[in-house]
């Protein structure tokens, strides 16, 4: 009986440390929270006239946000989808035999991460945070684009049951890249000399309950990535040029 208490009693505590929502006011020593949601993204691979990319589909997402002490912040953010992955340019047009997906059938992969602190107040959070991810892109060939640095993100409430969110931030980017000749042999590929990359993001929530509302935002990210080193493919010398890249993205779904 005695241990049956205890073990109620440890219930109670975890369901009331855990039940609060991290993206409203975190009021407990742990709060666990996140949104659910889906998202559209378009790509442009930045590259030139010999060789150059895109992809554009849609997307699922999942984040998920703990917060220690009211201040300390750990986020993990997966999204995952499909699309059409296009290539341009004489480098990859007479070089590369489609999608190993089939058509221009594209995927679309993203995993990002960070630890941030607080230094605003519980109502409206501004967190300062190091973050760090990929974006990846299968299709015609593999790239991905890779970055880490540091990140402002806020949440301003208005009062009511309206609340503004936003980031910024920047760091160094790299990019990850593989091509193949056909579906039996192996990929070729490498990374890229180290770049920078400027990200930001603007939105709404609407609390619906103090632990549920719903979200839209936008999305924007820039890669200035120096050429990739050279590859050779069917005999011939292929590199991604100096690339200007940029991601869009329009997300919507629910917070919890």
């Amino acid at each position: 009986m005695v241990k049956m208490y205890k073990r109620l009693g440890l219930s109670i505590v975890l369901a009331s440390v855990l039940g609060v929502s991290a993206n409203a006011a975190c009021d407990s020593i742990i709060c666990v929270g996140g949104n659910v949601g889906i998202g559209g993204i378009y790509t442009d691979f930045g590259g030139n006239n010999r060789a150059d990319g895109d992809f554009k589909g849609g997307y699922g997402v999942l984040d998920i946000d703990l917060i220690v002490i009211r201040r300390l912040l750990f986020s993990l953010n997966l999204k995952g989808g499909s699309g059409s992955m296009g290539v341009y340019g004489p480098d990859f047009t007479d070089n590369l035999n489609g999608s190993l997906l089939g058509g221009n059938v594209g995927a679309f992969a993203a995993t990002h991460f960070k630890i941030g602190f607080n230094v605003a107040s519980l109502e409206s959070p501004l967190y300062i945070s190091f973050i760090g991810g990929v974006d990846g892109y299968a299709g015609a060939f593999g790239y991905g684009l890779a970055m880490y640095g540091a990140e402002l993100q806020g949440r301003k409430s208005f009062g009511g049951r309206t609340s503004l969110l936003y980031s910024f931030g920047g760091g160094a980017a790299n990019s990850i890249y593989a091509f193949t000749q056909g579906k039996a042999e192996a990929a070729n590929g490498g990374t890229g000399d180290v770049g920078y990359s400027l990200f930001g993001s603007l939105g709404v929530d609407i609390s619906m309950t103090r632990n549920l509302g719903f979200y839209i935002k936008a999305i924007a990210k820039y890669y200035n990535i120096p050429a990739s080193s050279p590859v050779q493919i069917n005999n011939q010398t292929i590199t991604l040029p100096h690339a200007n890249a940029w991601t869009t993205m329009l997300e919507t779904g629910l917070r919890f």
